[in-house]
């Protein structure tokens, strides 16, 4: 009678499991890979859909300009659509007349893991290309909002195209 594997019977049952492993670990990187994929479109979707709410309930100025000035600035895109502010973007206590916010918080882009944004001025060509520079590319003038983000999806689209 026998009470005990033998060492072939465990070498064996290890073999059939590191095989397994080996075949199970690319469908869950790629698994990993798509819901970062539909993260960055959600995302995406989102902030383009705060920013037109902005331009709408901020007489017609999108988010990122100063209230008397027509430079955009990346510290004024965060501050306008994540905190209160009054009809001409100014920074606000929430109450009577303030509006937003529009985010909870600045959202890090989940493919490259940065959060900062290059702003591209009036009138400016946007990048040809995403440069993994940043984690967002905007420009106010059109209220682009882009991924700069490296890479394609598993059907080849480049996540800057999102």
């Amino acid at each position: 009678m026998r009470n005990a594997f033998t060492l072939v019977e465990v070498l064996l049952v290890v073999i059939i499991l590191g095989i397994l492993a080996a075949l199970v670990m690319p469908v869950v990187a790629d698994a990993s890979q798509g819901s970062k994929a539909s993260a960055l479109k959600e995302t995406l979707q989102t902030m383009r859909g705060q920013c037109q709410m902005y331009y709408t309930q901020h007489e017609g100025k999108a988010p990122g300009y100063p209230a008397e000035g027509t430079v955009a600035t990346a510290e004024l895109l965060k501050a306008q659509l994540a905190a209160f502010t009054d009809a001409a973007g100014n920074a606000v206590e929430a109450g009577a007349g303030a509006l937003g916010p529009y985010i909870y918080k600045w959202p890090i882009n989940p493919i490259n893991g940065k959060d900062d944004v290059t702003i591209v001025g009036d009138g400016a060509p946007l990048p040809e290309a995403a440069s993994d520079g940043a984690g967002w590319i905007y420009q106010a003038s059109t209220m682009t909002f882009r991924s700069d983000a490296v890479g394609q999806d598993a059907a080849g689209r480049d996540y800057y195209d999102y």
